[in-house]
């Protein structure tokens, strides 16, 4: 390939050298140009310098996408202003006349089981077994169990243990222990907090009637409360012994 082209550039050189023979002739050599063969293409030139950014291009024809997921509930608005009241109903229809017959019946059976109980009473006043103190009455079967045991007794037939909050209540108990001859469990104790006898609803004692130098804890696990019938005072002893079951009601 170079030396076609040396040829391109030589021959055209030659066709225009005068003749030597013709050197003194006044006359110049006429000399005839004859086209040379045309050059092959030349290499590529450097990448020339990079030119501005365009102009941004019109928005696509693309398939709209997905929706997405709802977003977050957001928080509660305000209460709305309350609206006026609405209009007032029809008037319902009147109903069906009461049968007083049944409730004349029912305070009959009332009235009937109110003399029995009356009855009842009295009979236990009478033998001894019960007392009444106020609004309460005291009734015993002449039992004798550990506490615990004397508490479910008087639960199980819907009493409670005695449980005196008064002096008249505490000296209506006396005489029924007096009767017997046995000292009787008061629902007394200090189980939760040593030192705080509380009655079985949890209140604090507001009413005692100690013995003298009592409650003394003695042994360390003297928890519940008797009416000793030794002098009649309130005394706390161990809550597994044997005491008279006394219930109120």
């Amino acid at each position: 390939m170079q030396i076609l082209q040396a040829l391109n550039i030589l021959l055209p050189m030659v066709m225009f050298m005068p003749t030597v023979g013709h050197a003194q002739s006044t006359d110049l050599a006429v000399c005839t140009a004859v086209q040379g063969i045309p050059g092959l293409p030349g290499f590529p030139g450097r990448d020339g310098i990079k030119g501005e950014k365009g102009d941004p291009g019109e928005p696509g024809q693309g398939l709209r996408g997905i929706q997405g997921p709802p977003g977050k509930v957001g928080p509660t608005g305000e209460n709305g202003i309350q609206g006026s009241p609405g209009l007032k109903g029809d008037q319902g229809q009147k109903g069906a006349p009461c049968d007083v017959s049944h409730v004349a019946a029912l305070e009959k059976q009332l009235a009937n089981m109110q003399n029995i109980l009356s009855v009842c009473l009295k009979a236990l006043h009478f033998l001894g077994s019960i007392k009444k103190a106020g609004e309460k009455h005291f009734f015993t079967e002449d039992k004798t169990l550990s506490f615990e045991d004397a508490k479910k007794e008087c639960a199980d037939a819907g009493l409670e243990l005695a449980s005196p909050k008064t002096e008249v209540e505490n000296n209506a108990i006396k005489e029924i222990v007096k009767k017997y001859g046995k000292s009787a469990w008061l629902s007394i104790s200090d189980k939760i907090t040593e030192g705080t006898f509380v009655h079985p609803d949890g209140q604090v004692i507001q009413y005692s009637d100690w013995n003298r130098n009592e409650p003394n804890n003695s042994g360390g696990n003297e928890h519940c409360v008797e009416i000793n019938t030794s002098n009649m005072n309130w005394n706390d002893v161990t809550c597994a012994g044997q005491r008279l079951v006394i219930c109120q009601f």
